[in-house]
């Protein structure tokens, strides 16, 4: 759970995390705004090298940036820590060294007791920044001997902007055009919104209805849900934008300020590079979904009203509803647009998460 100060810090994260567009300066940003969330002695955050591991030269707090060579000639090799978190297939969002290490035997290691010992790393916790399974980016925090270890909240926290790095990441390895971003105030005006952004909120969906006004919804949604049910951390929402002839994922997130909340503004982040694909056979059996609600889902994610699949599946209204009342209790969702974005959003929203 975040308090005040902490949730305020987070937000001021975030939008910086989203409105930056220079990965040396949001490297610098992040290190800065964490202490306010996970306090530590020392940091870096690497780029990585995504087919070997291998960490190129990182942005450091409180380290010597030339110990850096030392670990790239020979410690490396040496890291039993970072062998252990990548040894699996699978990389964690987050972790940390006590969930890995046995400390007694570890302190026998070279690598720990002649590298980061003598640099006051004792605890460390990291974030993996990733696409696909494929690591991009780490953050490597550390606490000094005596600091008490990384808590779970922390890194419940740290788990948090995984996510929301993983979203920048995204733009900064691909195109910037493949990636909309927006800025709108508490009035759902317009503050600020990139190229890609401006061409998309023009555009209609496949209902009809202007994106912008569909986002518009979406936002007022949020304040709605924020009053009924208050959370720790920013709340955001995930779905597809689906107008005619493809379909965006999207994320609207509601940012707030200072306790009395009056300056909240939201981050919209469409994935305007992603063209959705047909459900793959192998993906509909992981939910179950016969043939006929396969087709149905699929005209769903076209944009297309009961009574229009209805026509084109030369079935009654009724049993389109009955079909789609099983596909969302079968995918766990309660909207279409939920619906559609967990069916066909991006592989990165369907892979193995820490519980």
């Amino acid at each position: 759970m975040l308090n005040d100060k902490q949730f305020e810090a987070y937000n001021v994260l975030l939008k910086q995390i989203y409105l930056n567009r220079d990965i040396e300066l949001l490297r610098s940003i992040v290190l800065e705004h964490l202490p306010q969330l996970v306090p530590y002695d020392s940091a870096a955050f690497f780029l990585v090298e995504p087919e070997t591991h291998h960490f190129l030269e990182p942005c450091c707090v409180g380290l010597d940036k030339d110990k850096f060579k030392q670990y790239e000639d020979y410690y490396e090799d040496l890291d039993l820590y970072k062998k252990a978190v990548f040894s699996d297939r699978y990389i964690p969002p987050v972790d940390r060294s006590s969930d890995y290490m046995d400390y007694a035997k570890w302190a026998k290691n070279e690598h720990r007791s002649d590298f980061l010992l003598p640099q006051g790393i004792y605890h460390i916790a990291c974030l993996q920044i990733l696409k696909e399974g494929n690591l991009l980016g780490e953050i490597s925090l550390h606490r000094s001997t005596g600091s008490s270890n990384f808590s779970d909240g922390e890194m419940y926290i740290l788990k948090l902007l995984h996510d929301h790095l993983n979203n920048t990441f995204l733009g900064y390895n691909e195109s910037s055009a493949t990636v909309g971003l927006c800025e709108l105030d508490s009035k759902y005006n317009i503050i600020e919104a990139n190229i890609p952004a401006c061409d998309i909120l023009q555009k209609q969906l496949a209902t009809g209805q202007s994106v912008y006004s569909y986002l518009k919804e979406i936002c007022r949604d949020l304040v709605k849900s924020r009053r009924i049910r208050p959370i720790t951390g920013a709340y955001y929402r995930k779905s597809l934008l689906c107008l005619r002839n493809r379909s965006y994922p999207f994320k609207t997130i509601l940012l707030e300020g200072k306790e009395e909340k009056k300056d909240i503004s939201f981050l919209i982040i469409i994935e305007t590079g992603y063209t959705h694909r047909d459900i793959s056979p192998k993906f509909a059996v992981g939910f179950e979904l016969t043939r006929r609600e396969i087709e149905i889902a699929a005209l769903v994610a076209r944009g297309n009203t009961n009574v229009e699949i209805a026509r084109k599946l030369f079935l009654s209204e009724n049993t389109v509803k009955t079909h789609i009342k099983k596909i969302f209790i079968k995918t766990g969702t309660g909207s279409r647009s939920e619906l559609i974005y967990n069916l066909f959003g991006p592989p990165a929203s369907r892979t193995k998460k820490i519980p």
